[in-house]
């Protein structure tokens, strides 16, 4: 097992070891017409039509997933926690949350965006009754990536059953709509499993990725988000996506 000793007993650790896996025109009210202006007002062409009139439907939004994994896969022992161990054993985890950065204009989406679904890698989740929480949060972003700069849109709360090395989908109840230019930050907080012993490992690859993975932790001491390879893990390539819809 790889350890980063930040403060005894807690330590950034590699995992040793079921959620299931309007159209245009403007805002304004038209203004309101007089009588003399209505059509037929004069008496002629009264109930004539001017032509044929066509409707032409909105085209219906196309579904796109942001991701800066060049691979899915969880790779067994690949990710990093803080965590509580004894003797080389980890015990259970401490608070921790892991996030993605994703710029929406660089990623093709210059309107608003429906966010439907996360997918987010498990490299182990570990409790003694078989489940346990875990948040998905939205946020927008504006300036640097800090607490203080995060805006959360939408969280959605997951009983994660006992798994490994598996990718889980979590479709959201009521699927937010995120502004067009924003930078969004999705984030999988898992919850300090002291008082049940819960372990959770995020899942990750070696694949690639065209943007960091981060992660904080109150209780090993990063306040702030991080990125994995600032803490000596650069091969921690988080897996997690958004999948929604172009508006």
């Amino acid at each position: 097992m790889i350890r980063l000793a930040l403060s005894a007993p807690l330590a950034l650790v590699v995992a040793c070891a079921t959620a299931q896996p309007g159209g245009g025109g403007d805002d304004d009210p038209d203004a309101r017409r007089s009588a003399d202006a209505r059509p037929g007002a004069d008496g002629s062409n009264l109930g004539q039509p001017d032509g044929p009139v066509t409707t032409t439907p909105d085209a219906a939004p196309t579904m796109v997933t942001l991701s800066q994994s060049t691979a899915t896969t969880v790779t067994a022992l690949n990710s990093v926690a803080c965590s509580a161990n004894q003797a080389g054993a980890i015990l259970y985890t401490r608070d921790n949350s892991f996030y993605r950065v994703f710029n929406l204009n660089q990623l093709g989406v210059t309107g608003a965006f429906r966010a439907l679904r996360v997918d987010f890698g498990v490299e182990t989740a570990d409790a003694l009754d078989g489940s346990q929480p875990v948040q998905i949060r939205l946020h927008t972003l504006s300036g640097v990536l800090n607490t203080a700069n995060l805006n959360l849109i939408y969280a959605e709360n997951v009983n994660l059953n006992n798994t490994t090395n598996q990718v889980v989908p979590v479709t959201f109840a009521s699927p937010p709509t995120i502004p067009a230019g924003s930078v969004l930050v999705a984030e999988i907080a898992s919850p300090d499993g002291m008082a049940l012993e819960d372990i959770f490992f995020p899942g990750s690859n070696t694949g690639g990725e065209s943007a960091p993975s981060y992660v904080r932790s109150t209780a090993c001491n990063i306040s702030q988000p991080v990125t994995t390879g600032s803490l000596g893990f650069a091969n921690m390539h988080l897996v997690l996506s958004v999948t929604g819809q172009r508006l």
